[in-house]
């Protein structure tokens, strides 16, 4: 039963210390991305904030499981109750290990995950919330106004339901003017206009009597396979550390340091090493 409660007691602070990181990485990156969030029906947003989290807590947990290892073992030892073990018999090597195997179930569910939670899945949601997002902005635009949408730039002098006339398009460095533009599902239908394009410092002017734009060509929507492949492969690295890192937990925990206020300090400096040395190993990848 002992053994089992200090794996509780790890598991859990693990959850809460991963949660509370998820939680600040979101709100962080919450500014960039609140306008789409507030203008989607809500069942889409929570939908892609709890997909979010659940990714972000599955990420951050190897990193939360060696902060929480550190401060239960510092506590237990702090405590004397290792002590108490050692003079029963039981030896450092023995209290770790005992508590080690039964963590063993949380590695193999990390093993699983990864294979499951990706980060360009949270990636792929988000770039199609934007893509609703500037297609309702298209549809619902004001006459005689310019309407902007991140890169993208729209002006109608006139509309008809989904007839737009007289129409200024600019998507980055592409222009369109067209006498007229129909709105048809995904793709608005150019009539009479021009395009100007830009190309390696050149500019290239086409006339043309119908155009067709695909409203996903806004924002990237698909799935990018080799992102999918470059994530998992960084979630096996982040999960197979885990042993590894909650070995690491019990050594600080049992160096001869004076004050938890020291061990805060290392274990901090060592976890924000760890997530740098996750980015660097995710630009390798």
């Amino acid at each position: 039963m002992f053994w089992n409660w200090i794996a509780w007691r790890i598991t859990k602070t693990s959850i809460i210390v991963s949660l509370i990181l998820s939680s600040a990485l979101i709100v962080f990156q919450f500014t960039s991305f609140d306008k789409i969030l507030f203008s989607i029906p809500i069942g889409q947003s929570l939908l892609f904030i709890l997909m979010w989290l659940l990714y972000a807590t599955f990420y951050f947990f190897p990193t939360s499981s060696f902060i929480g290892s550190s401060l239960v073992f510092f506590e237990i030892k702090e405590e004397k109750k290792l002590h108490i073990l050692q003079s029963f018999g039981v030896s450092p090597f023995t209290f770790y290990s005992k508590t080690l195997v039964r963590l063993i179930p949380i590695f193999f569910l990390l093993i699983m995950a990864s294979f499951l939670l990706h980060e360009e899945d949270i990636s792929f949601m988000r770039r199609y919330l934007t893509y609703k997002y500037y297609t309702s902005l298209i549809y619902s635009s004001p006459e005689k106004n310019f309407s902007t949408f991140g890169d993208v730039t729209l002006y109608v002098e006139r509309k008809s339901g989904s007839n737009f006339y007289n129409v200024f398009f600019k998507k980055g460095s592409d222009v369109i003017l067209a006498r007229r533009a129909l709105l048809e599902g995904e793709n608005i239908i150019f009539g009479d206009g021009v395009v100007l394009i830009k190309e390696e410092k050149k500019s290239y002017l086409t006339g043309f009597s119908k155009y067709t734009l695909n409203l996903e060509k806004l924002v990237n929507v698909e799935r990018r396979k080799d992102f999918l492949r470059r994530d998992e492969r960084l979630n096996l690295i982040n999960s197979f550390s885990l042993p590894t890192l909650v070995t690491l937990g019990y050594i600080l925990a049992n160096t001869k340091l004076q004050s938890v206020t020291r061990l805060y300090y290392l274990v901090g400096m060592t976890s924000i090493l760890y997530q740098m040395l996750l980015l660097l190993l995710k630009s390798l990848l």
